[in-house]
């Protein structure tokens, strides 16, 4: 019994890294969507898109990938 619960002990925490992962993944996807749409509009409208929209995707990314990175060690 006490080999099975380490066993699924061990299967669960590799799906927990693995959702982590695609989580990280699908933010910065969402991310970059954000940033596509606010240009987009900006466009639209003949305005050149705010600094604040770009910072905020790149802060976005930068906590993300430092979210992943001591993950994937």
């Amino acid at each position: 019994m006490l080999t099975w619960v380490i066993q699924r002990r061990v299967l669960l925490a590799d799906r927990v890294e693995q959702l982590r992962k695609e989580l990280a993944v699908a933010e910065a996807e969402v991310a970059r969507l954000a940033a596509a749409a606010a240009v987009g509009r900006c466009k639209a409208r003949g305005t050149p898109a705010p600094p604040s929209a770009a910072e905020h995707v790149g802060e976005a990314l930068e906590r993300i990938a430092a979210e992943v990175a001591p993950q994937r060690t």
